[in-house]
């Protein structure tokens, strides 16, 4: 598809563009950045002039924002500026939220040359790495399994507790002991080691009943042989 009309109106809307006025704070790193609407004001006005817009299409993906810019004329070509994904730190409407924000802002700065001056140098390096390390690091704790010591100390509490091996086996989703995943390691040992305590409590309270029947009954035994 030809853009020939869409180049001359974006070449001429670009050399009116100026940097993203800093307005947003960055509490971590005690400093100031350009937002995503400070980064639509920027481009805005010379957009209009020329006949451009723009829509930015969010995409299905694992674990991550991707945003799509597409830079449309007003002749009706059109121009996709490719996609950019964020990772997202946690499983939340939040985090989401915050990495759309993200991969919106940023792909509006690749997409019209709006330089990225305004932003403080460390978050535009720094913070998209934090996030992907953390999305590897979840990644990684979701897909490691149990130690041989921890398989060991569960397995002893399976036969402590009185607990079917295939009834934890189904509770935990697994096949085998082995298979049992790292992140679930502490909720197991919680959850067996309460229910020896409630066992050995049920067993203590059965014992002092039983010795209470039984002074009882010693009590009856003596009272009717003094009568007799």
């Amino acid at each position: 598809m030809e853009i020939k009309q869409l180049a001359a109106a974006l070449v001429k809307a670009q050399s009116s563009m100026s940097g993203a006025k800093k307005d947003a704070n960055n509490p971590f790193f005690k400093s100031k950045y350009a937002d995503l609407p400070s980064v639509m004001s920027a481009i805005r006005p010379a957009l209009a002039e020329n006949g451009l817009g723009f829509v930015q299409i969010c995409h299905d993906a694992d674990q991550a924002a991707k945003v799509e810019t597409i830079i449309i004329h007003e002749s009706g070509e059109t121009l996709s500026c490719g996609t950019i994904s964020v990772p997202v730190s946690k499983n939340d409407a939040q985090a989401y939220g915050s990495a759309i924000t993200y991969a919106k802002r940023y792909s509006l700065q690749a997409a019209f040359g709006v330089p990225s001056v305004d932003d403080d140098g460390n978050s535009a390096t720094m913070a998209p790495p934090k996030l992907f390390n953390k999305a590897i690091q979840s990644q990684e704790t979701d897909s490691a399994k149990a130690t041989q010591e921890d398989v060991a100390h569960i397995k002893s509490l399976i036969e402590q507790s009185n607990t079917e091996l295939d009834s934890f086996c189904t509770w935990a989703g697994i096949s085998r002991l082995e298979e049992l995943p790292l992140q679930m390691v502490g909720k197991a040992v919680d959850g067996l080691q309460k229910k020896i305590k409630k066992a050995t409590a049920e067993l203590n309270s059965k014992a002092v009943m039983d010795d209470s029947i039984a002074k009882a009954k010693a009590i009856l035994n003596g009272a009717e042989n003094e009568a007799n």
